[in-house]
């Protein structure tokens, strides 16, 4: 067995590559790393201190990554804890990582065992000279890891990258000898430079230029040419041509360059790494990778847009479905329970399932079911008696919980969300922009700090929206008539160039939210107020999330009207199984969004339905409710008659969906259109098992009106207050299973899981 310090002791051999390019990760992923025979083994290497770059290039995510990794493995799918290797900081430089690779991998590993690499830190572009074979020389452009000792000073005093190249990494990783191989890049190739607060951070360094490899390097790539008996030319045709060993999932790729780590609730972690973990933990129903990777594109984009970040996959073994069949994989689960107490009331829980934006908002008092591995956690199911645990501590994602009722906890027990207690007092975070003066800044807290709803964030915390200055476009003045010119305007010698708006935590702007030129910051704020409500609500209806978790069973699939409807996306709560084909020579039609791991987009203006089927054995009454590109929002709804008198105000009844049945929203022959304004679109379709009656209320209290749009979808006046009825409504439907638990709700929602289901769509108009 290689201990850690016999690995450590062997560095001296290497310097390498990195391979980046479109991925789809988490089903072959999965389907490797769940098989029960083979061996697994595992290299995770995470960097946050940089000590030979500026003291601003140091990441606070990246530990974090290899913590969240080395979880997933070990609880979710069956790693020995002593076959996982990890190197963070100092332990990471170069010739350890290579190293590392080669008596940890290379050399334990047997044909078909189970092999991930993970590498979390900065990456960048460098340009290099490679000696090919015939003696010439030529320059190329290769993605690169950088290691810890990058930046190190040479005799002349010249900084040594210190990095694993792409051309080295594809040699590692075609050195193994087994294909079972997954490689994790949670880092950038070229920074954007288009953020605006702290709190989100690039894992992109500049291009370097290198005049020639390192000896050492060389070396190393020699040594392994041999083993593989590949030549350089062949090495860069079939990296280029994306012909990699295994499955490679990037952050990013040649046309998406950076990587991004957030800053949560106390911790800090990429994008790319926190997705993944909380996604194999939930352990969706079987699917291609291309759909998992959609699917991560999606949670990405819901927390920084949909241009800032997409996941990309490679590799010869990138192609197919995921298989779900072993007992690692036979649930879903939020976490685990890890450590307990001797009498077996007390436990130690990882909750690295829970999506980290409301893992933020998670409050004590929470219930979990706690479930061995081998049981069927569906509720519809017959299912061994659980134990319940309530939260009683959290730090990031280690909480303790108390043993409520059912068999004593042990561990290992995977847990099962099953009580959501959220505050009342959720608000909107606001970060400030870095372009903003000290008194801009302090007239924005102040105007801010009457709206209990809305709060301004230091530089280090968490945030959801960015309040920046932005600048505007002159005036063609040559197609300005001279009468409309004002004196002021003639009198300014210097016209003001900039303005005020939202952007998203990627950096892209958010449509509809710059104002005029010269407008001040407290005239900005109230301008904003609006949509700052409406952010709320999405933000309110985000934390409902729970497909993987609910007891009712509907799927949703949103259909482009065409004389036979189109299917272009599809989701469906945990349990839903979809019919067969009809007959050997057809298959059901596959939405589009299932054939690109990109953030889907839609055409503005295409005519688009929503079908809702209820799989379930009792009626399920719906609600969708959609928050179009400029955050403006939309909700369904049907009419209790189908002409009111024209003094009266429309009166709305429940959408009902039958057991068995299917509806189409709107209720209506007429359809919806796709946002006509380009943007990010978020749609939530909500079920429940009563009426949601204070939603309803609410709805009609904003409608003044029959909407004269499309008939079945209105405008929101008010969305914030849709947003707390319906938790109000939730809250409501959860008393009678939180009343028995004795959860006390001053200041609190607390929603019992089996009570409701949400399902959200997320795509672009273009």
């Amino acid at each position: 067995m290689t201990t850690r310090r016999n690995l450590l002791q062997r560095m001296g051999l290497l310097s390498a590559g990195l391979c980046l390019g479109d991925l789809s990760f988490a089903q072959r992923y999965q389907a490797a790393l769940a098989q029960p025979t083979a061996r697994k083994l595992a290299l995770l290497v995470g960097i946050n201190q940089y000590p030979n770059l500026n003291r601003a290039a140091a990441l606070q995510g990246s530990l974090t990554d290899v913590e969240l990794q080395r979880e997933l493995l070990t609880h979710r799918f069956g790693f020995s804890p002593q076959d996982i290797l990890t190197l963070v900081d100092a332990e990471a430089t170069r010739s350890s990582i290579e190293a590392a690779f080669i008596a940890h991998l290379s050399d334990q590993a047997r044909p078909g065992d189970i092999v991930v690499f993970h590498f979390s830190g900065y990456g960048c572009l460098v340009r290099t000279k490679s000696l090919l074979e015939q003696g010439e020389q030529s320059y190329g452009d290769q993605q690169a890891l950088v290691a810890y000792d990058a930046g190190l000073l040479d005799p002349n005093g010249v900084p040594i990258l210190n990095a694993i190249y792409e051309d080295t990494l594809f040699l590692l990783l075609r050195s193994l000898p087994t294909d079972q191989v997954t490689t994790l890049l949670d880092c950038g190739i070229l920074p954007t430079n288009t953020l605006r607060c702290q709190s989100i951070r690039e894992r992109s360094l500049p291009t370097w230029d290198i005049p020639a490899l390192l000896g050492a390097e060389l070396m190393v790539q020699n040594r392994l040419l041999g083993q593989t008996q590949l030549t350089r030319d062949q090495v860069q045709v079939q990296r280029q041509s994306g012909q990699l060993p295994g499955l490679v999932l990037a952050a990013a790729s040649a046309k998406q360059t950076t990587a991004l780590e957030r800053d949560y609730d106390r911790f800090s972690a990429g994008l790319l790494t926190s997705t993944i973990a909380q996604q194999l933990w939930a352990n969706t129903p079987a699917s291609s990778i291309t759909i998992q990777v959609g699917k991560l594109s999606d949670q990405i984009a819901t927390q920084v847009g949909a241009s800032a970040q997409q996941p990309t996959a490679k590799g010869q073994n990138s192609q197919g479905m995921l298989t779900w069949s072993t007992s690692f994989l036979s649930m879903p689960a939020v976490g685990i329970v890890s450590l307990v107490d001797r009498r077996g009331k007390l436990g130690k829980l990882w909750l690295g399932g829970l999506p980290d934006m409301l893992l933020e908002q998670y409050s004590l008092q929470s219930c979990f079911r706690a479930l061995s591995r081998d049981a069927q956690a569906i509720p519809w199911l017959d299912a061994p008696t659980p134990t319940w645990v309530q939260l009683r501590s959290r730090q990031g994602k280690t909480a303790i919980a108390q043993h409520l009722s059912g068999p004593l906890l042990q561990e290992g027990l995977f847990l099962e969300e099953a009580i959501r207690v959220l505050p009342r007092a959720i608000s909107l975070r606001l970060a400030l922009g870095s372009n903003l003066s000290r008194i801009e800044r302090v007239d924005a807290s102040s105007v801010v700090s009457k709206r209990s709803s809305l709060r301004i964030v230091g530089s280090k915390q968490p945030a959801d929206y960015i309040f920046t200055q932005l600048r505007v476009p002159m005036p063609d003045l040559a197609a300005v008539k001279i009468s409309s010119i004002t004196p002021l305007m003639l009198s300014l010698s210097t016209p003001p160039t900039q303005s005020y708006g939202l952007a998203n935590l990627g950096g892209a702007v958010i449509s509809n939210t710059v104002g005029d030129r010269g407008e001040v910051v407290k005239r900005a704020i109230e301008r904003l107020e609006p949509t700052l409500d409406t952010l709320l609500a999405m933000k309110l209806l985000e934390m409902s999330l729970n497909h993987s978790a609910a007891a009712l069973r509907i799927s949703a699939t949103l259909e482009q009207v065409t004389e036979t409807p189109q299917p272009l996306m599809r989701r469906q709560s945990m349990g839903v199984v979809l019919p067969l084909p009809s007959g050997e020579a057809t298959e059901p039609a596959a939405p589009k969004a299932d054939k690109t791991s990109k953030v889907f987009s839609i055409p503005s203006g295409t005519l688009i339905q929503y079908r809702i089927s209820n799989w379930d054995s009792v009626a399920i009454y719906l609600l969708l409710v959609e928050f179009s590109s400029g955050a403006s929002a939309f909700a369904s709804y049907a009419l209790n008659s189908s002409s009111p008198a024209e003094d009266r105000k429309p009166v709305l009844k429940p959408i009902v969906v039958q057991p068995g049945g299917s509806v189409l929203l709107p209720v209506t022959t007429q359809a919806w259109k796709a946002s006509g304004t380009a943007g990010l679109n978020k749609i939530f379709v909500l079920g429940t098992r009563q009426p949601l009656v204070q939603t309803l209320a609410a709805q009609m209290s904003g409608m003044k009106s029959l909407p004269s749009m499309s008939p079945g979808f209105a405008a929101v006046v008010q969305p914030l207050a849709i947003a707390q009825a319906i938790f109000a409504d939730l809250h409501q439907l959860s008393l009678p299973k939180t009343t028995a638990l004795g959860i006390k709700d001053q200041g609190l929602w607390a929603f019992d899981i089996e009570e409701w289901v949400t399902l959200q769509f997320v795509y672009t108009t273009v």
